[in-house]
């Protein structure tokens, strides 16, 4: 569109400053054009000036940015870009500072957020506690059942259908003491496994778990803790295997938002594992950022809780299901912890 109304730019950027639906303006086009192509029609040349010098100060004065860019070389230019208006040459070098300007938005830290109020306290830090705490936060977890015999265990997998995962509940590295085994596909298996626990760990509580397909996506860690002089912090990284190969980790302050917890994951070195690549679809990161964004939140309102985690957290294209929790309490807050050696 064209017009020769010499206040159509303070108009124009007044109606789209009081929307409240941007964060930034870009006027491009011939700011100017009066004073530049036409600098002896006086009244026309002074109606500019004066709606420019207003369009700049209300943009000076408030919180939406303005860039500009205009070929037209005139005092009233010089002006506005004296006053500390950005008024370039061409319109590439405007965008690409708008551009930048975002960036640095994005890249800025949000600040402590207040913490929610306090949650009725854990009381129990063992294995189908955390769980169950955990899912009732809203975190994702592989369908499972307790099993103390072996009826139970029967009745659990046809329940479940194989194949099945059994571990030791009362464990809290299971995997370092034995006390998991995985893929059993049917009832000849999944017998022997139980009858090799019992003589290991006696007659505790095991766990019955749905067999995941860990082939088909990603494994992620999620965890927080309760830092001393930091308060509740939330972390994200490589999970199951690679979380000690690779350290891939990043934490932020507790609680987070999911664009926050979806920043964190994309600033992995291992990033590049979400996307699709050879064939292979991309996983649902914002299934893991929404785990990420409740289990921080979870954690901000259980000053309880020495340290939380979900590893891995197996995100596929379909969403994200934790396949292992653990929730350690504090020491002397009456809580029960989980300390068997593993």
């Amino acid at each position: 569109a064209a017009t020769y109304d010499p206040e159509a730019y303070e108009r124009v950027v007044g109606l789209v400053a009081d929307s409240g639906e941007v964060d930034g303006i870009l006027a491009s086009g011939v700011i100017g054009f009066w004073s530049a192509r036409f600098p002896e029609q006086a009244e026309m040349v002074a109606l500019e000036r004066a709606s420019l010098h207003r369009m700049g100060d209300r943009v000076l004065a408030g919180q939406v940015p303005l860039l500009g860019s205009t070929p037209q070389r005139c005092a009233i230019i010089d002006d506005l870009r004296h006053a500390g208006l950005p008024i370039y040459a061409d319109v590439e070098s405007a965008v690409t500072t708008l551009a930048r300007l975002a960036q640095a938005g994005e890249a800025r830290p949000p600040g402590v957020r207040e913490l929610p109020a306090a949650a009725p306290p854990l009381t129990a830090g063992g294995y189908w506690e955390a769980r169950q705490a955990l899912m009732q936060a809203g975190l994702p977890l592989v369908a499972a059942c307790t099993v103390h015999d072996q009826t139970e265990l029967l009745a659990g997998a046809r329940t479940l259908m194989y194949p099945v995962a059994l571990k030791a509940a009362h464990l809290l590295h299971k995997s370092d003491a034995g006390g998991v085994a995985l893929d059993l596909a049917d009832e000849a298996t999944l017998l022997a496994a139980f009858a090799r626990f019992q003589r290991a760990f006696g007659s505790v509580t095991y766990s019955l778990e749905q067999m995941a397909d860990t082939a088909a996506g990603v494994e992620i860690l999620l965890g927080c803790r309760w830092d001393a002089h930091c308060g509740p912090l939330v972390l994200v990284g490589l999970g199951g295997v690679l979380t000690e190969v690779f350290a891939d980790v990043q934490a932020a302050l507790a609680p987070i938002t999911e664009d926050d917890a979806l920043r964190l994951f994309l600033e992995l070195r291992g990033a590049s594992l979400f996307h699709s690549a050879r064939g292979r679809p991309a996983v649902d990161l914002p299934a893991a950022a929404r785990a990420a964004a409740a289990l921080s939140s979870w954690a901000a309102a259980h000053p309880e809780v020495e340290s939380a985690e979900i590893n891995p957290l197996l995100v596929t294209p379909q969403g994200a299901c934790g396949l292992d929790a653990r929730v350690v309490l504090k020491r002397g807050g009456g809580a029960a912890e989980d300390t068997t050696p593993g």
